[in-house]
């Protein structure tokens, strides 16, 4: 088993927004499938899975800071 993780996805970025899960609890995804949009101070990106895997829980929200 695995965690899904807010990507750094820079050298000044320090916390993160999600803004949007795009697969469901229970759901399975394949790597390079999109997972969630996150917001940061710059831009609004998607977020590919890394490696393939089932969503087993909410564990963060929709406009909650990371």
């Amino acid at each position: 088993m695995h965690m899904l993780m807010m990507p750094r996805l820079g050298q000044t970025m320090t916390k993160g927004k999600l803004v949007e899960w795009l697969i469901e609890v229970g759901q399975s995804y394949r790597e390079g499938t999109l997972i969630y949009l996150i917001e940061t101070d710059k831009a609004v990106l998607e977020v590919e899975a890394t490696l393939p895997g089932v969503r087993l829980q909410k564990i963060l929200r929709p406009d909650e800071e990371v």
